[in-house]
């Protein structure tokens, strides 16, 4: 991963438990997590632009090789941080704003499904999404553009959702093949229900295509 994380603004509506147990079970994983990256973890997080920069550089210099290490770190902390529930605020507590801890409560859910789920074509197309994700498309942001536009208007946004998970797939799809376009659908689908599940429990959420 985790070149292709999604970004944008969609705010959670679920509450959590962050009691001082859940902290300590946080505070455990999130150690072990940017220990990896370099970081000297010690209760209070680093702006997630700085740790985002720290895995781009270990993906830099490294390459594809990395890649299952890297994705190691990530379910470890998906499967560590799952024995207790929390949201974004729960992660304010440990010093970030609440951008930051929107962007790692994304990151960690992202992260879950392309070394799983998206795991083969991760790998199988790694340099040729990464290309397109740092082509600087304007089609790709006005894709998350749109989402966020819909978001601060208000109202029904499931729609905008909708199609917001499809929106970026065609240019991964025309450049990296078929999978490569269900991997972004199934990655921004990913990042969408770590935020808010509503259009979920309406059942309204599309589905994403399956993988061939």
């Amino acid at each position: 991963m985790l070149r292709f994380l999604i970004g944008f603004l969609f705010l959670v509506t679920v509450s959590a438990n962050c009691n001082a147990n859940s902290l300590a079970i946080l505070n455990h994983c999130y150690s072990n997590f940017l220990s990896f990256y370099g970081f000297n973890f010690q209760g209070t997080l680093p702006a997630y632009w700085e740790m985002h920069e720290a895995r781009g550089r270990v993906i830099r210099n490294q390459g594809i090789t990395i890649q299952p290490k890297i994705c190691n770190v990530a379910t470890s902390l998906y499967d560590c941080t799952s024995g207790t529930h929390f949201d974004y605020t729960c992660l304010m507590s440990m010093g970030v704003n609440a951008s930051d801890a929107q962007d790692y409560f994304t990151d960690r859910a992202v992260g879950e499904y392309q070394c799983t789920t998206g795991y083969s074509t991760l790998m199988s197309q790694w340099a040729c999404m990464g290309d397109v994700r740092d082509s600087g498309r304007p089609e790709l942001q006005a894709c998350t553009d749109a989402l966020n536009a819909a978001i601060a208007k208000g109202g029904n946004v499931c729609p905008a959702v909708n199609v917001y998970l499809t929106c970026q797939s065609p240019y991964y799809e025309a450049a990296c093949g078929y999978n490569a376009g269900v991997f972004i659908c199934g990655s921004n689908r990913a990042g969408v229900l770590s935020n808010n599940e509503v259009c979920q429990w309406l059942g309204v959420l599309d589905e994403c295509p399956p993988y061939k």
